[in-house]
């Protein structure tokens, strides 16, 4: 065999061939490996692209509640005498003669209440965040 003006033996091209069919198939693969890595790579962009777009806020609103966190009951109550009962009938001899004591007559709640704050984010996806509830404001108010 006559290559480039050059002889071989048979036995030395078969080998020549062989080593560029190799070569060949080296090459193939690597530019395959290379396209394979290339579209994955633009997957992954892809994807990225789509999941910052997902996070994208495109609502913000701010949530009121007002919220009763305490309730105080006080006693009202009042002084009351009632003369004293001994054995022998009414005591008025060297006291007296009355007895005091406190009756309850009624009584007042005082409630205290809290008025609260949050934000509540929306994203694209339709995804919803809920912040946590801040305290804007208290006040009492007789029950």
């Amino acid at each position: 065999n006559v290559n480039n003006g050059t002889c071989y033996t048979n036995a030395e091209y078969e080998r020549i061939e062989q080593k560029r069919r190799k070569e060949e198939a080296e090459r193939k693969e690597r530019e395959r490996k290379q396209k394979e890595e290339y579209e994955n790579k633009l997957k992954r962009e892809a994807a990225e692209a789509e999941a910052i777009r997902q996070n994208q806020v495109i609502d913000v609103r701010t949530e009121t509640q007002t919220r009763e966190i305490s309730r105080t009951v006080t006693p009202i109550k009042s002084t009351e005498r009632e003369r004293k009962h001994g054995p022998k009938g009414w005591i008025s001899i060297g006291g007296s003669g009355y007895d005091y004591y406190e009756v309850q007559v009624g009584s007042s709640t005082t409630i205290k209440w809290r008025a609260e704050q949050r934000e509540v984010k929306t994203f694209q996806s339709g995804r919803q965040e809920f912040g946590d509830w801040r305290g804007i404001r208290e006040w009492e108010t007789p029950g």
